[in-house]
């Protein structure tokens, strides 16, 4: 793309924090909430930078996808 620029190290930080935050998504309410708000933009892409967002990204493995729907609604804590 004409006018681009490589992408410098912040550029790399962010994709690997968002990589993160894609593989926990699907298996941790706390991220998940996040990035559907953030998807549906009902929330500012700053939520998934949240300090509550942010520990379960830096410092916990991915959890296992749920196999099948939830039995119950998901807590949607406060709004």
């Amino acid at each position: 793309m004409p006018g681009a620029v490589a992408a410098g190290p912040a550029d790399r930080v962010a994709d690997w924090y968002l990589r993160r935050v894609q593989e926990r998504y699907p298996g941790d309410p706390v991220v998940g909430r996040a990035f559907r708000s953030v998807r549906t933009l009902s929330a500012p892409v700053t939520a998934l930078f949240a300090p509550p967002v942010a520990r379960v990204v830096l410092f916990r493995p991915p959890a296992p996808a749920p196999t099948e729907p939830p039995v119950t609604p998901e807590d949607r804590g406060p709004e």
